[in-house]
């Protein structure tokens, strides 16, 4: 088994960060998954790094906004 550092999302919007080991990136998903975890990072160790700026424990997700100008929205009539 391999360890992975991975970043992640709570179910409150929260980052986090940490290590499970897993036979693959794929089982570790799955665990963090099950343990109430979305994420958004996963690399083996020595494999890889996390993006930077990412590692800080509990530091809240930058998350943007996809709203559409008005214009775009509505339909023209002809």
């Amino acid at each position: 088994m391999a360890n992975f550092q991975y970043i992640a999302l709570d179910a409150k919007g929260e980052q986090t960060t940490g290590v499970v080991q897993a036979g693959n990136d794929a089982e570790a998903i799955q665990q963090l998954r099950g343990q109430g975890l979305y994420p958004t990072q996963v690399v083996e160790e020595g494999k890889g790094t996390l993006a930077a700026g990412a590692k800080k424990k509990g530091a809240k997700a930058k998350r943007r906004s996809r709203a559409r100008p008005a214009a775009r929205l509505s339909r023209r009539s002809s």
